[in-house]
């Protein structure tokens, strides 16, 4: 029940940064705090998968843009080199896995050890 709490709250601040991403205001410090935590980027990042989000807007809300240029999408090795780009990987093969299907909470925890096996 709490996830779904939060669930709500990152689906509700996504909508609103991606409306200001889409009218070109500035987003500087709205995206992603650095230091979130894994648990929190890794559901982050399945909720935007669940929310069939762009891969593009994604990479924007997981943080991945030039610095003070928050519009502008980092690429190459600048994007390759991002602290949280294993985030990006993970929406990338989780979407690619889903394949438009909806990931159901409950089975969270065997999907992200498909997607990141333990060594």
């Amino acid at each position: 029940m709490e996830f779904k709490f939060y669930e709500r709250y990152v689906q509700a601040f996504h909508k609103r940064v991606k409306a200001d991403y889409n009218a070109m205001r500035d987003l500087t410090g709205v995206i992603v705090a650095r230091g979130a935590t894994e648990a929190e980027m890794t559901a982050r990042t399945l909720i935007l998968v669940n929310s069939r989000m762009d891969e593009a807007y994604a990479q924007a809300l997981l943080g991945m843009t030039k610095p003070g240029r928050p519009g502008m999408l980092l690429k190459g090795k600048q994007l390759e080199d991002h602290v949280d780009y294993e985030y990006l990987q993970l929406f990338q093969k989780a979407k690619k896995e889903l394949n438009g299907k909806q990931l159901r909470w409950k089975d969270v925890g065997d999907f992200i050890e498909k997607m990141w096996p333990s060594p």
